[in-house]
């Protein structure tokens, strides 16, 4: 199940605490503690344009690494994240991150390059409707069919990757 996560900043005499969260709390992780700076403060929540970047499996200390680099950006951005919980397996954190500004995207791209990839949103359309795809073959497996004399029949789907 494909959860939105929220953050929220708390700031004190020592800094700003930064926490990544749904909304009912089940999953809540403190990402940095005490920065000098809020990159939550230039964040617009209307940012639909601009130059888009996805990390696809994210985690807390690359959340703070990615928080940090923020410092220089001066333009407008949007960060997005969503969590995927599955029973029995470690959550994955999917996040996307939007840029007003070319020097910003510039910039952000470079001192976050082992972590975020160049995006687009009809790629991350894409990746939606093959993640449900995906889902969906799971929940309903194909059936070995015997027949009467005793064959067996199975249908198969092949993918091929590239040429």
């Amino acid at each position: 199940m494909s959860t939105q996560l929220n953050f929220t900043r708390k700031t004190d005499m020592f800094g700003t605490t930064f926490t990544l969260s749904n909304k009912d709390k089940s999953f809540s992780e403190v990402v940095a503690v005490n920065l000098d700076f809020d990159p939550i403060a230039r964040m617009s929540k209307t940012l639909k344009e601009g130059y888009l970047f996805r990390s696809p499996n994210m985690s807390i200390d690359e959340w703070k690494q990615t928080l940090l680099s923020l410092r220089n950006i001066e333009g407008e951005h949007l960060a997005t994240a969503r969590i995927e919980m599955e029973k029995d397996k470690k959550p994955t954190i999917t996040a996307l991150m939007r840029f007003k500004e070319k020097s910003d995207a510039a910039i952000f791209a470079w001192s976050n390059v082992d972590v975020w990839q160049k995006w687009s949103d009809a790629l991350e359309a894409e990746a939606i409707t093959e993640d449900k795809a995906y889902k969906k073959a799971l929940k309903n497996p194909q059936k070995v069919k015997i027949n009467k004399d005793g064959t067996v029949t199975i249908k198969t789907t092949v993918t091929t990757l590239g040429k």
